[in-house]
């Protein structure tokens, strides 16, 4: 395949492919949450755990490499490699912050993690968006803010125990990515399968 998408032919049924999204965002989202827990609670797996993590940018790049070509599914995994690893950051700021009351907390070091992530997320909006015109920029901008709100509001609530409320966050996070799955599935099939 020469990656130019209108040359691509669809590798996967419509109905695969939307379970492989589904599959492969949930699986970020299901590892990104073993890893706050790992951090936090500093356990004994957390290089295991973040290997698995970046192998989701691998499975991601991949699939993208199927329907774009090699540079795409280079540029999609190398992008999520850096996201993850904002992640991290971001989770161990959370791990180092003492919490007190709100009022005499810092927060500096949470959010300078966030302004990176921040930046690639919209970074990635603005790679997916350019791959397909089914993409809207600013669509998925809005996702992966809320996606950022929701894992700070995850990762809170773990660092400061708040077991129920991170699992019902939890919960609400993977919904998501599964709405998200939809949305690229959506511009997939639009680009590829009519």
């Amino acid at each position: 395949m020469d990656g130019n998408p209108n040359t691509a032919q669809p590798l996967y049924t419509s109905d695969d492919l939307r379970n492989l999204l589904r599959q492969l965002l949930s699986e970020q989202s299901l590892w990104t949450r073993f890893l706050i827990i790992s951090i936090i609670s500093g356990l004994g797996d957390i290089e295991v755990i973040t290997d698995r993590l970046y192998k989701n940018a691998i499975d991601i790049g991949n699939l993208f490499r199927l329907y774009y070509g090699d540079a795409i599914g280079n540029e999609i995994e190398n992008s999520l490699r850096n996201y993850y690893s904002l992640i991290i950051t971001l989770i161990n700021a959370y791990k180092t912050t003492v919490f007190t009351t709100p009022s005499t907390t810092d927060y500096t070091l949470i959010h300078q993690a966030n302004t990176p992530l921040c930046a690639a997320a919209g970074q990635f909006s603005i790679l997916l968006s350019s791959i397909n015109p089914y993409w809207n920029q600013e669509t998925l901008e809005n996702i992966f803010k809320n996606t950022i709100d929701m894992l700070n509001d995850e990762i809170y609530k773990r660092r400061t125990n708040q077991y129920y409320a991170d699992v019902i966050q939890y919960d609400f996070i993977e919904y998501y990515s599964f709405m998200t799955a939809d949305i690229l599935w959506n511009g997939f099939i639009n680009q590829f399968y009519h």
